[in-house]
Order: structure tokens, then sequence, then C-alpha cells
């Protein structure tokens, strides 16, 4: 492998690595993820969504996967499919969990958001918080990420929530990879072993 193709898929492990550090990562592993709505005389929102300054902390590093500007985005680290050098195996392990990425994102998920009958794929509920407030003031992100704010703290709360469910399944693809990139760098792969979660 040439060391520039070496060089890339070692920062995309050490920055795979990094976001496994961040207390974001830390809370929900060891805490999961909930959300939970008690009615009655005082009506309550509960949840385990962690703090808005460790999701930006995370976001900041997970950017560079997603934005086709960073060498180790999943774009393109797609350019490197056709090194002669990388094994077959990690290549087909890479090609799955992109199209899985990839397919996760262009749909809604578990926790859909539908305002005024629209209901927004994985992807928009990613872009625009990260594009409307986390990372940037996007004009084109931020009016709808101020309209879901403004539909009040219940509405609000579950688009956090499940903006944070998102990032951890986003996060979760890029661990597999990373694995599997750890090991194709120590010369040996076995992708029949996965992470174990």
């Amino acid at each position: 492998m040439d060391a520039k193709t070496r060089e890339t898929l070692e920062l995309f492990v050490e920055k795979a690595r990094v976001l496994e550090d961040r207390s974001f990562t830390k809370l929900i592993m060891e805490h999961g993820l909930s959300f939970e709505i008690k009615v009655g005389s005082s009506s309550q929102i509960e949840h385990t969504i962690p703090e808005r300054e460790s999701i930006k902390a995370s976001i900041v590093t997970l950017r560079m996967f997603v934005q086709n500007n960073d060498p180790i985005s999943i774009e393109n680290i797609s350019n490197l499919l056709n090194e002669p050098t990388l094994s077959r195996e990690w290549k087909e392990l890479f090609i799955e969990k992109r199209d899985q990425l990839n397919s996760y994102l262009d749909h809604s998920g578990g926790i859909g958001i539908v305002v005024d009958e629209k209901e927004f794929t994985n992807r928009e509920i990613f872009d625009t918080f990260v594009y409307g407030s986390i990372a940037h003031s996007a004009k084109n992100h931020r009016p709808r990420y101020q309209q879901w704010k403004s539909l009040g703290r219940l509405s609000f709360s579950i688009d956090e929530y499940a903006f944070a469910v998102i990032v951890m399944d986003i996060l979760t693809l890029i661990w597999e990879i990373a694995d599997a990139t750890e090991l194709e760098l120590g010369g040996s792969i076995n992708l029949q072993e996965g992470r174990q979660n």
C-alpha cells in the first residue's frame, strides 16, 4: 500500500477512535438513549440526550467523515477502492457499510419527524441540526431548524432525540469501517469477527 493511502486510512482510524472517546459517546454507551414523556398534573420530559456542548464536540470530528471536502470522508475513501494493495475483503466490507450508511440516511428512521405533512429523512434531520445550528447557520438549513424549534419544547425534544439516535447510528457504521481498516493496516483481516456491541 502506498504511503498516501496508508496515511489516509490511519487518519480515518485515528479520528474514529477520537469519536469513541468523546463524552457524547461515553454517556450513550454507558446509559443508552432514552426519551420519556410523563403526562399528569405537570407534564415532564425526561431523556438521556447528552448536553449540547458534548454533541457539538463530536460533530466537529464526525463532519470529517460526511463532508466530501475532507480526505477521510466516506465518499473520498471510496476513491481508494481501486487501490490494488487493499484486500478484496476490506473493499467489500467498506462498500457494504457505505451503502448501509447512505440507505439509512436516505430513509426516515424509527422516530420520524413530520412537519406540515412532510416526513424528513435521516439525512435531512442530520443536516438540519448540523448545518442549521451546531456547526453552521446555513441559509438552506437554518430556517428549518428554527421552524422545528418554534413548534414547542416537546416536539423539539423529540427532534433532538431523533438527531442523537442518527448520530449514534452513523458512528456505529464508522466504527465498523475503522475496525476493519485497523486490521487491514495490520496486514490481516477477518471480517467474520464484527464489532461487539
